[in-house]
């Protein structure tokens, strides 16, 4: 039995699936400072002269 005929089926699958799961979903603690902690990181890369790859550059703008 074919369940993932077309892409639309496919989403209402997932959408399904995580629907079932969302109540076991737990938040992450601190989630409120995440941005904070990418700026530190950031000026400590910039501090050490890390070289940053293109793709963090173009991930950051």
């Amino acid at each position: 039995m074919d369940y993932w005929k077309n892409s639309n089926q496919k989403q209402r699958w997932l959408a399904s699936a995580l629907l079932d799961i969302e109540p076991r979903l737990n938040r992450v603690k601190g989630y409120r400072y995440l941005p904070q902690l990418r700026l530190a990181l950031q000026r400590e890369i910039q501090k050490r002269n890390v070289p940053v790859l293109e793709v963090e550059k173009e991930v950051a703008a």
